[in-house]
C-alpha cells in the first residue's frame, strides 16, 4: 500500500517506519511538499496538524500568510478534489476538528491510541503482514 505521512515528530516517524515497514511510505513535514505529493496517488494519508515551523494564519498588510499546518494540507485536498482516505492523528483536538470540518469523511484518532493501533494493524493485515 502507498502511504503518505505528514508528520514532523522524530519519535512518531520512527514508529511509523517500524510499524508500516512493508508499505511504500512517503514522509514529509512540509506543507508544500505534501500538497505536491498528493498528486502521486497514495492509498492513505496520515495527517498531523502541528508541523515543524508552524505558525497560524495572520494578516500582514492585508495578505493572508500560510499557516504551515495539516489544516492547510486538508484545504488543498478539498480545493483540488483529491480523493484520499485520510487519518488525522493529531493530539491537537482543535486543529483536528478544523481538519475534519474541511474533510468530514476523514477518520480522527490521536496517535498511539488503541483505535490508532487497530487501524495500523488492519493496514498490515490487508497487506499480508503477519
Amino acid at each position: 500500500m502507498r502511504i503518505l505521512i505528514v508528520e514532523d515528530d522524530r519519535w512518531r516517524l520512527e514508529w511509523f517506519k517500524q510499524n508500516l515497514k512493508n508499505h511504500c511510505l512517503y514522509i514529509t513535514k512540509d506543507v508544500d511538499d505534501a500538497c505536491k505529493a498528493l498528486h502521486n496517488r497514495y492509498d492513505i494519508l496520515f495527517l498531523d496538524h502541528d508541523l515543524a515551523d508552524e505558525h497560524y494564519i495572520s494578516l500582514a498588510a492585508g495578505k493572508e500568510v500560510k499557516e504551515g499546518t495539516g489544516y492547510e494540507v486538508a484545504k488543498y485536498i478539498k480545493e483540488n478534489n483529491i480523493n484520499i482516505k485520510t487519518i488525522v492523528h493529531s493530539w491537537n483536538s482543535v486543529g483536528a476538528a478544523n481538519i475534519l470540518y474541511v474533510l468530514p469523511d476523514s477518520i480522527y484518532t490521536p496517535f498511539a491510541t488503541e483505535n490508532f493501533k487497530e487501524i495500523v494493524d488492519k493496514l498490515n493485515k490487508n497487506a499480508g503482514v503477519a
